[in-house]
């Protein structure tokens, strides 16, 4: 029996295979969210934001920006429990959750860092 693909599996795999995982704005490389889901936690609503280590590596990261210039104060790493193997998107990326109320007008789709 085959396993499917999950949906973050399917979408890091995307990501992997994107031409477009960076840009350049102002001589500052920003990277491409691996994925940008809007969640309600205790009628709050905020964003649950997946990036790449590839962008900050393994040091922990505070606040990002994106490319419309929103500051994004980040909160510490989701944690999640899987049954069986870890997947290789949860390795590589971290997931992080934004209050929407910090956001100014549309969150982007690329990011940087502003302070680890």
């Amino acid at each position: 029996m085959k396993n499917e693909e999950s949906l973050m599996e399917r979408k890091y795999n995307e990501y992997l295979n994107s031409s477009d995982r960076t840009k350049v704005i102002d001589g500052v490389t920003y990277y491409k969210a691996v994925n940008i889901d809007v969640l309600k936690i205790r009628d709050e609503k905020c964003y649950e934001l997946c990036l790449a280590c590839e962008m900050f590596g393994q040091e922990p990261i505070k606040s990002v920006k994106d490319e419309y210039g929103n500051v994004l104060r980040l909160s510490p790493p989701a944690l999640f429990r899987f049954r069986g193997d870890i997947p290789e998107w949860y390795m590589r990326c971290g997931v992080f959750l934004i209050k929407r109320s910090e956001i100014k007008g549309t969150i982007g789709k690329f990011f940087t860092v502003v302070e680890k």
